[in-house]
């Protein structure tokens, strides 16, 4: 067994890096085989970076100009009708909406001495509150230009008590102007209004 532990300790038999004359080992003296590639994808990669900050070619620039006035030129006349449209349902339907209300308010605060309540009385294109007490129609108002009722002979009437009824048990008030539809509904019970389309 000693025998065996000096002969390991000889010189010709210690490890190369331990023999007397080698020299010092170091990681980076090892000659990597991925040296090469990491230095060509990083040659790629600054090549890339470079492209990138170089930006737009004025051909590409010129490019995306025309494109974007083909599409404002196509596109915004188009959407700015349809939100126009779409304002006027709107302001048609809340028209509608806020008369229903008045006449249920009239109704509640006069109830005492009218018993007979007050009515919304409509037309193809226009509306207005009838005192049932006096059959006195108050001034109309017109629905915006294009809108039209889809039944002309509308009619709810509130009673002292709010609730309101309608003529054929319609629950809702519908105006068109061919294409798109806003509807006003209202609840029979209470009299509550409210509106809806687009």
């Amino acid at each position: 067994m000693l025998s065996r532990c000096c002969e390991s300790m000889r010189p010709e038999n210690a490890h190369p890096c331990f023999r007397k004359g080698a020299k010092a080992w170091h990681p980076a003296s090892v000659p990597s085989p991925l040296v090469g590639e990491g230095r060509a994808r990083g040659d790629d990669l600054k090549s890339e970076i470079s492209h990138f900050r170089a930006g737009m070619t004025l051909l590409e620039l010129l490019a995306v100009v025309v494109i974007l006035a083909v599409l404002a030129t196509v596109a915004v006349p188009r959407l700015a009708s349809s939100t126009v449209a779409v304002s006027k349902g709107e302001s048609g339907a809340t028209g509608v909406a806020d008369t229903l209300r008045l006449a249920r308010r009239l109704a509640v605060e006069h109830g005492a001495t009218n018993v007979g309540g007050y009515s919304v009385v409509c037309t193809a294109t226009s509306y207005a509150v009838k005192d049932l007490s006096t059959a006195t129609l108050g001034p109309s108002t017109d629905l915006p230009a294009g809108w039209t009722f889809e039944s002309s002979t509308y009619t709810v009437t509130f009673d002292p008590y709010g609730a309101a009824t309608a003529s054929g048990g319609v629950t809702s008030l519908s105006l068109t102007d061919g294409t798109r539809h806003w509807h006003v509904n209202f609840v029979p019970a209470t009299g509550y209004v409210s509106c809806a389309g687009g």
